[in-house]
């Protein structure tokens, strides 16, 4: 803050520690919306409301039927609270919360896209795993083998991502069996500067079934056409959070 100057942050949080869930709410204003949603939160987290934080998106907001569905982010209140005691001890403003890879979804997945795609983002410790549908987050999942530990490892060391990429397919699957409005994966992108390590993309690409790109971080900030960024692609990878953030903020600013 003092090299800077920065006053005001937007973070993003743990998914470890956070719940989403999808549910329906009737079409009405969205402060009812939110009194709807609190009244379930119990029945859907293990979190009391008193003792939660909460966000929704709203996918096919503009239906005209009586009944939209939303995706709710829950989190620990005194997790928050924690995060924003260290932020004003050193005189900053937290503006906005949100989780990893929903900030890296931001970033990554053009802002009216209704298809379905898996995102796998490895961070320095760890992978964050996020199905991302209808122009929202619906799952999410972590393991913990990141950048860092993958170099050390012997052997396959992308098995872990691997596997949870399959299983995630495989959920994803029973879930569009169980519900049969939701759309099939149609591809995964890959994010972190790990993600341009070689043979990294063909090892996700067995588990996947599905075609598998890296991530253009720039998605929804600019066209390559109009512009071209200082910063080098590969490092840009590891920029998805911290973009989609801002993203957040500016179309909250726009819109809301």
């Amino acid at each position: 803050r003092k090299e800077h100057g920065y006053k005001f942050v937007s973070a993003s949080l743990p998914e470890e520690k956070g719940f989403l869930f999808k549910t329906e709410v009737p079409n009405i204003g969205k402060k009812d919306i939110a009194g709807n949603i609190e009244l379930k939160l119990e029945e859907n987290v293990p979190i009391r409301a008193t003792d939660a934080v909460f966000d929704f998106s709203l996918i096919n907001a503009q239906s005209n039927s009586q009944q939209i569905e939303a995706v709710v982010t829950v989190m620990p209140s005194e997790l928050v609270d924690s995060y924003t005691e260290i932020f004003e001890s050193v005189f900053m403003v937290p503006v906005s919360y949100e989780l990893i890879t929903q900030a890296v979804a931001q970033s990554i997945i053009p802002r009216d896209e209704k298809e379905t795609y898996l995102i796998v983002y490895i961070g320095d410790t760890r992978t964050g795993f996020g199905i991302v549908s209808d122009g929202a987050l619906q799952f999410t999942s972590t393991i913990n083998i990141g950048a860092v530990t993958v170099s050390t490892e012997t052997g396959n060391k992308y098995d872990p991502i691997k596997t949870e990429v399959t299983k995630l397919g495989l959920y994803w699957q029973d879930h569009i069996e169980k519900n049969k409005s939701e759309k099939p994966i149609k591809g995964v992108v890959l994010c972190g500067r790990e993600a341009v390590a070689p043979g990294f993309k063909e090892t996700i690409a067995e588990a996947a079934g599905c075609p598998v790109n890296l991530a253009n971080v720039w998605t929804n900030v600019f066209d390559f056409k109009d512009h071209l960024p200082e910063l080098s692609f590969e490092n840009s990878l590891d920029y998805a959070p911290a973009i989609g953030l801002s993203l957040s903020r500016y179309y909250h600013a726009q819109f809301t």
